[in-house]
């Protein structure tokens, strides 16, 4: 079901071969990006502290792989807490969502494969996933941008691996 609303939202910016979409894909995450900073240009509202908090931490609680007794998550756990209590403005959520998803490569890549994410990478991931959310929640007028951004960043594996196959989108 997600990897079909991820396919769908993709194919709505870049059609063809898994290999066209995917050379396409840099230019269209660029101009996705460009729409969203004119948007938070002209219109920057600020967050809610308390729903960002508990909004990454409901994303942190429900972690497949959370293990209380793992101090290098509940240590990224921290991290990431105290990294949201920053935030200010959706520019700010925007541009650590941004961060976030360039750390993340790798870890975009153990999911598409099925290989389990470390304790840091899984606090990460749900960190970055929870920020779609604070977005679109304090700044709806970025809400379809935003989403179809994250989806590109999320289909990046799937489609070096279509490719590779030469599967159409």
């Amino acid at each position: 079901e997600k990897e079909a609303e991820i396919a769908s939202t993709v194919g709505k910016y870049a059609r063809g071969s898994a290999q066209a979409v995917r050379q396409k894909s840099p230019d269209v995450v660029r101009g996705l990006g460009k729409q969203i900073d004119e948007a938070l240009n002209i219109n920057n509202p600020g967050i809610d502290p308390k729903f960002a908090k508990n909004t990454v931490q409901s994303y942190l609680d429900n972690v497949a792989a959370y293990d209380l007794t793992d101090p290098t998550f509940n240590q990224a756990v921290s991290v990431q807490l105290k990294k949201i209590n920053t935030l200010k403005t959706a520019k700010d959520v925007y541009k650590y969502k941004q961060d976030l998803g360039g750390i993340l490569g790798r870890a975009f890549d153990k999911v598409e494969k099925g290989t389990a994410l470390t304790q840091r990478e899984e606090a990460l991931m749900a960190t970055w996933r929870s920020l779609d959310d604070i977005l679109t929640s304090s700044a709806p007028h970025i809400k379809d941008l935003t989403l179809a951004q994250s989806a590109f960043y999320q289909a990046a594996p799937g489609l070096a691996t279509s490719a590779k196959k030469g599967i159409n989108i």
